[in-house]
């Protein structure tokens, strides 16, 4: 299946997401921005349509990691609680507070599951101290003192994912549990994993402490765990192992502000690119949710620690009733046997109303502005007007344009202002 190419040139239509896809890698081609763009997009589609199917049964706390995954892939909380329900048609804020509800003592739960419930109770901005009436994070804390009292709770890697969901609750992570931290990154064995060395420097990019003594050693044991790190990355492949490990690495580097130019990452980026599937069914998989959910936020530059960055909507205010406003649109077809500007068409529509009533409104005095779309969960993709379709082997698209510059947004998420100028070019883009 070809469409998923509109999303790649027209990444206007990404409202949620245009304002996180500024290329992160250094030297990175266009094409590459593109395609980690494009890569996002039908990995959020891919998750969002295996987490309902009937096949699949997530543990609360992996539906939980799921989302917040999807958040830092840009969706908002109200699209993540209305939008993206499991196989039982339940959203997760009830998947979470069921499982609550069916423990006794939250103490039982294991700190690296607690720390991923709590990252999905973040992403849907609720608070983790009063979730339904349970505090999550005092448990959490005195889960700290188990380490490897427990199998459950005996690596570093489920250590680490502890400190970096209480990192995000904005809490101070105590000395103790920071200097255990440091033995991780410190530790003595025959080989150490990439994976586990990657989440305990994004758990120690996110730490800070008063005593300059233990301060000194976190920044010591991350500079060691930055070298080891792009030690470890294949100087031809530029992967640090497979999908998930390569991921991983790039979210620690990004969490720890190496910059991309120290380490190859286009490379990195191009080795996880080259395991999501692109057709069929399983469009849009790294080969597992578990892949997806550890790809995604690397796709963006971004880490776990990303979450504690995205503000919660504002509680709502009175707002006065919107005002008509008048708009002019355009078309313009700009490729090879193809060059004419279709009549300019005026509406008047209602402030807040998008591009997309734009056109419907221009439809009805010019039929060559009738357009159609496919609807993905950023939104509505443009894929044709006036008949005249995007076609991803001449890289022909639309594009919008405002006032005569290019739109952040899609025709969802466009909102004209009175006297706008919306023009829908259909050009040829170059890219990879």
């Amino acid at each position: 299946m070809n469409y998923y190419v509109l999303f790649t040139v027209f990444l206007i239509c990404l409202a949620s997401l245009s304002s996180k896809a500024d290329a992160f890698c250094a030297y990175s081609s266009e094409g590459l921005h593109a395609d980690l763009t494009k890569a996002v997009v039908r990995s959020s589609d891919w998750l969002r349509k295996i987490y309902k199917d009937s096949t699949t049964q997530l543990r609360p706390y992996r539906a939980a990691s799921l989302i917040a995954t999807l958040r830092i892939a840009g969706h908002t909380p109200n699209t993540l609680l209305t939008e993206f329900n499991d196989s039982k048609g339940l959203n997760i804020e009830e998947t979470l507070k069921n499982k609550l509800d069916s423990v006794k003592n939250l103490s039982t739960i294991p700190n690296p599951h607690l720390g991923l419930m709590i990252q999905g109770v973040i992403s849907i901005c609720r608070d983790p101290e009063n979730f339904h009436g349970y505090n999550l994070i005092q448990p959490l804390l005195d889960g700290f003192s188990n380490f490897k009292k427990h199998p459950s709770f005996s690596n570093y890697f489920g250590y680490s994912l502890a400190v970096i969901a209480l990192c995000n609750t904005r809490q101070e992570v105590p000395d103790f549990v920071i200097q255990e931290l440091v033995n991780g990154a410190n530790r003595v064995v025959s080989y150490h994993s990439v994976d586990i060395d990657a989440l305990i420097l994004t758990a120690l990019s996110c730490v800070s402490t008063s005593n300059r003594t233990l301060q000194h050693k976190v920044d010591r044991a991350s500079s060691k765990l930055v070298r080891s790190l792009i030690k470890a990355q294949n100087s031809s492949t530029g992967a640090f192992g497979n999908q998930y490990t390569t991921a991983l690495a790039v979210e620690a580097l990004q969490a720890a502000r190496v910059h991309t130019y120290i380490y190859r990452c286009d490379k990195a980026m191009g080795s996880i690119l080259k395991y999501q599937d692109d057709k069929g069914e399983n469009e849009g998989s790294f080969g597992s949710i578990l892949a997806n959910i550890q790809v995604t936020p690397a796709l963006l530059g971004e880490s776990l620690i990303s979450l504690k960055n995205y503000p919660c909507p504002a509680e709502p205010t009175p707002t006065p009733p919107p005002q008509a406003i008048t708009v002019r649109v355009q078309l313009v077809f700009n490729v090879t046997n193809l060059t004419r500007t279709e009549p300019a068409v005026t509406v008047n529509l209602l402030e807040g109303e998008t591009a997309f009533n734009v056109l419907e409104l221009a439809k009805l005095k010019n039929r060559c502005y009738t357009a159609t779309y496919k609807k993905y969960s950023f939104g509505r993709s443009v894929r044709s007007i006036c008949a005249v379709f995007s076609d991803w082997k001449k890289k022909q698209y639309w594009m919008i344009y405002v006032n005569g510059k290019s739109a952040k947004y899609g025709v969802d998420g466009l909102k004209p202002n009175d006297g706008d100028i919306i023009t829908f070019v259909y050009k040829k883009l170059s890219f990879k």
